[in-house]
């Protein structure tokens, strides 16, 4: 029902999430009792993302309990739009909570090979223990470095290759 309500969002207000109550509300207050195409619209969507999680759910449920050809599929948040792909004519987006785990100072967009570059990174400064900066590019270390103090480990990684930080990845194990 939720799905069919949906679907006919341009008549209908469908509310999956208890967090939008407040903002329905305001709507019909501040719309003469009516809500706002654009309000519609937006809680159509969260209910297609919500039953299909429900289906993804049901589905791989049933996919334990016998074998079957189905594929694999995740409903995942975007994250945003990356400045490009692999390639710069191409689109790209990202999914998941990747600005739960990083933070980015400054600099361009992100594009898809900057993510391969720091997926790449996170998993490099993992394998160490003590205070590590990593330099990467093209998933390539070009520069590692281990020290108590971790400026001295930085002098270390850069010492290896001074024109690689730049345009690359640097990462470190500490704050």
């Amino acid at each position: 029902m939720l799905r069919s309500a949906a679907k006919n969002y341009r008549h209908v207000t469908v509310v999956v999430d208890p967090a939008d109550y407040g903002e329905v509300l305001d709507n019909l207050r501040n719309n003469d009792g009516a809500t706002t195409l654009k309000l519609r619209e937006r809680l159509a969507i969260k209910v297609f993302v919500t039953t299909s999680k429900y289906d993804g759910a049901i589905a791989n449920y049933f996919n334990k309990e016998q074998e079957t050809t189905c594929a694999f599929s995740l409903c995942l948040p975007n994250a945003g739009r990356l400045r490009y792909g692999e390639n710069p004519h191409q689109q790209a987006a990202l999914y998941g909570n990747f600005d739960e785990c990083f933070q980015k100072l400054h600099g361009k967009e992100l594009s898809f090979n900057n993510i391969l570059d720091i997926s790449a990174a996170s998993e490099l400064i993992d394998e160490f223990s003590e205070p590590t900066v990593a330099i990467l590019k093209h998933t390539n270390p070009c520069g590692v470095g281990s020290d108590p103090n971790l400026r001295e480990a930085w002098l270390k990684a850069f010492a290896t290759d001074k024109q690689a930080p730049f345009g690359g990845i640097i990462i470190c194990n500490r704050p």
